[in-house]
């Protein structure tokens, strides 16, 4: 008798094992396709990028169909003027041009009638000029 029951708790034994290792992998299998199926149904409900663009471009070009309101027009001006203009007018126009004092025909022609010995003393210098560019410099 002894051997018979060493052989049904054996077999006990290997029937439990072999229960939780298929319950084990139930469990797994069950967790790996709910999460494969989670990704499938957030993607059908979630839109790609090109589906949010398109959306968004028939949106603007339905608010570009419909148009805008022209804005009402504005009120007549009924405000009235610190200051009248007309005497700013006249104040502004005598402070921007102060009167020149006229020249004379000779005053204005002066420059343009110099003499040839005016330049030709501007040509001659009482200086030497410095040149840059010569080797006996430093």
């Amino acid at each position: 008798m002894s051997e018979v029951r060493k052989v049904s708790a054996a077999v006990v034994m290997y029937s439990a094992a072999i229960a939780a290792v298929i319950f084990c992998a139930g469990i797994g299998l069950m967790i790996v396709a709910s999460a494969s199926i989670a990704p499938s149904q957030k993607a059908e409900s979630e839109k790609t990028i090109l589906e949010q663009r398109i959306e968004s471009a028939r949106e603007v070009r339905a608010a570009l169909a419909k148009g805008v309101a022209k804005p009402e027009p504005l009120p007549p001006i009924t405000a009235k003027l610190a200051k009248d203009m007309r005497s700013v007018q006249t104040v502004a126009a005598a402070t921007v041009k102060p009167e020149r004092p006229k020249l004379s025909a000779q005053a204005r022609n002066a420059f343009a009638s110099a003499t040839s010995d005016l330049s030709a003393s501007a040509n001659s210098r009482s200086y030497s000029s410095f040149d840059r560019h010569a080797t006996s410099g430093f």
